[in-house]
C-alpha cells in the first residue's frame, strides 16, 4: 500500500491511505503542540517526525499512537531520514541520534555539535551537517567520518550531486 504523508507548521499529523486523494487526522498520542521539522517515513511503514518542540522525534509503527523516547525529550530536532526497516538518524541540538528499533531507542552517533541536517542518498550513504562539518556514513549511520571541515560560522543545511548548500551566521 502506498501511504502518503502531510506535516504542517504545527505538528499536526494526517496520513493518506489513497495515496494523497483522502487525508485523515492521526492524533494519537500527540502531546501539547510542537513545530515540526522534518518527516520520514522508513520503508517499513514507520512514520518518523521531528520536533523542535516536545521531544525530538515523534514516531508512529503500524496501528500504533505516536510515542517518543523521553531521552530526547529536551532535545530540539532539526531533521530525520530513514532508509532501512526499523533504522533512522536525527539531526538534534545535541548531534546525530540512531535508531534500530523504530524509534523506541535512541543512541547519539556523533559529539555533541548540534547537527541541523541529516539525509540518505539514493546509494545509502548518509549524511549530516554539523556546525562547521558535513559527516558521511557508509554504515546506515552507525559510524561517521568528516568529509568537510568548514569555519565553524558554516552550518551544512543540504547538499546534492554537485554542491553543498551552507548557511554562515557571520
Amino acid at each position: 500500500m502506498i501511504r502518503a504523508l502531510l506535516g504542517l507548521l504545527l505538528l499536526v499529523a494526517c496520513s493518506s491511505p489513497t495515496a494523497g486523494s483522502e487525508w485523515q487526522l492521526d492524533e494519537r498520542g500527540l502531546a501539547g503542540y510542537a513545530i515540526a521539522t522534518g518527516i520520514a517515513a522508513g520503508p517499513d511503514g514507520t512514520i518518523y517526525v521531528s520536533t523542535y518542540r516536545e521531544g525530538a522525534v515523534y514516531v508512529r509503527r503500524s496501528g500504533e499512537p505516536w510515542s517518543r523516547d523521553p531521552a530526547l525529550d529536551r532535545l530540539a530536532g532539526y531533521g530525520v531520514a530513514s532508509a532501512r526497516p526499523e533504522t533512522a538518524i536525527a539531526a538534534t541540538v545535541d548531534g546525530v541520534y540512531r535508531t534500530e528499533d523504530a524509534g523506541r531507542r535512541w543512541q547519539r552517533v556523533t559529539d555533541q555539535r548540534a547537527a541541523y541536517w541529516v539525509a540518505f542518498d539514493r546509494d545509502g550513504i548518509a549524511w549530516a551537517g554539523l556546525e562547521g562539518a558535513l559527516l558521511r556514513s557508509a554504515d546506515d549511520g552507525k559510524t561517521w567520518q568528516e568529509t568537510a571541515r568548514l569555519d565553524p560560522a558554516i552550518t551544512v543545511l543540504g547538499i546534492s550531486r554537485s554542491a553543498a548548500i551552507g548557511w554562515s551566521s557571520q
